[in-house]
């Protein structure tokens, strides 16, 4: 069978955190839904993404062993990448050929036979499924019945929205992989609850941390540092080579990436791989993209004053998000100053730059200087990528070509 994740229309919602990824590749808790599927089924499956001309190249380079915009004519699965499926495995084994499942005019997931494939092929990026479906007489299923089995992400803030489920659900998935061939400790750790705890090789955790995880899951990921008297209570996900600096606080849910540095106070929030926040500060119901540096003191407010539904600001339009508590949203590449004030609902695009204290806009374009007291002024693409150049060697990383031009096409188009 062949696995079909694709981008549909409606991906602009997701921006900023789909400018220089797939939107299937967002992190949704500890990791995103293009690789929930493929760590599942990618060893015994064709694979194929369909993205946005502009992504093709790059995702050649970091998908070598999966198709690009290209095709094969088989049994297929697709599935929509603003779509998790929790129940990916009754889908694939009990739907029957030639269906589909649709919300709202959204195409959530596809299962189709090797005739169909070849026409749905030939006009599937036309973008309208609803007429293509009609056209080849499938059989659609009513949303009702899989109300339960997936997850639809339309805006940004809906990593955060739905994040608490997400995390668990990965977290029970990866749990119940090490348990099969668990081996007992011999590190004392101080924790509630020893039996919902992994802890990976080599990690390095300070007799003074404390671990609350009572009915929830901690997951502590190979060679990670979790320095004295750090306060953890799940549930929790540190990635490899993550640092949890010295009297951290760190409040379930939280997702904290492969080699991210963190300190002070953090709660219901995704720091991806590569992000920086080393110094005391509060980041709450936040989403932190790769090479993110949040600067000493650095806080995210998540909740009003009157306790009101958070709106979110696009250009002249104020979208209510019907969330309490939300904080910031954080673009790739983007720095803040030390003592930076974020409102509530702040989106930041990538490789901006805010500084100079008091609360900056709560829309942020990309490649943005937003000093307080001066003009908003716009960063050059080169200046910017050689910072980032910098950046992402101190982590040991090259900047690839493939990604830099990316990064010029999102500045030609995004950049304000």
């Amino acid at each position: 069978m062949q696995f079909i994740i694709f981008e549909d229309e409606k991906i602009n919602g997701l921006q900023p955190l789909n400018l220089l990824k797939g939107s299937f590749d967002i992190n949704v808790g500890i990791y995103s839904i293009f690789d929930s599927i493929y760590n599942r089924y990618g060893k015994k499956h064709t694979f194929t993404v369909i993205c946005r001309q502009e992504l093709e190249e790059y995702q050649k380079q970091i998908k070598p062993d999966v198709n690009v915009n290209d095709i094969s004519v088989e049994e297929t699965l697709f599935i929509n990448g603003r779509v998790h499926l929790i129940n990916l495995k009754e889908v694939v084994k009990k739907l029957p050929s030639d269906t589909v499942l649709f919300e709202n005019d959204d195409l959530i997931f596809a299962k189709l036979s090797e005739n169909n494939v070849l026409n749905f092929k030939n006009e599937f990026d036309k973008k309208n499924h609803v007429e293509l479906v009609k056209k080849l007489s499938l059989n659609v299923i009513e949303s009702e019945d899989f109300a339960e089995t997936y997850i639809r992400y339309e805006n940004c803030w809906d990593t955060v929205r739905y994040f608490k489920e997400m995390l668990n659900v990965q977290l029970e998935e990866l749990l119940m992989q090490k348990r099969k061939n668990r081996k007992k400790k011999e590190k004392k750790i101080n924790a509630s609850d020893k039996n919902n705890i992994y802890i990976g090789k080599k990690v390095k955790i300070s007799p003074e941390v404390v671990i609350e995880n009572t009915d929830t899951f901690v997951y502590i990921d190979d060679e990670a540092v979790i320095e004295p008297f750090t306060y953890i209570t799940g549930p929790v996900y540190i990635g490899k080579k993550a640092t949890v600096k010295a009297g951290s606080r760190i409040y379930g849910p939280c997702s904290i990436g492969y080699t991210a540095k963190v300190s002070g106070e953090i709660s219901h929030s995704i720091f991806n791989p590569y992000s920086n926040k080393q110094h005391d500060g509060f980041a709450g119901h936040s989403y932190i993209s790769e090479f993110v540096n949040l600067g000493a003191d650095t806080v995210t407010s998540n909740l009003k004053n009157n306790y009101s539904k958070i709106k979110i600001k696009k250009g002249d339009h104020k979208i209510d998000s019907d969330m309490q508590f939300l904080g910031s949203l954080i673009g790739e590449h983007t720095k803040t100053g030390i003592n930076t004030m974020l409102n509530t609902g702040t989106i930041i695009g990538i490789f901006a730059n805010i500084a100079g204290g008091g609360f900056p806009d709560k829309e942020i374009g990309s490649f943005s200087w937003h000093i307080s007291g001066r003009d908003l002024e716009r960063y050059r693409l080169k200046d910017s990528i050689d910072t980032a150049k910098i950046v992402m060697a101190r982590r040991g990383i090259q900047m690839t070509k493939e990604y830099e031009n990316l990064v010029t096409h999102v500045y030609n188009t995004f950049g304000k």
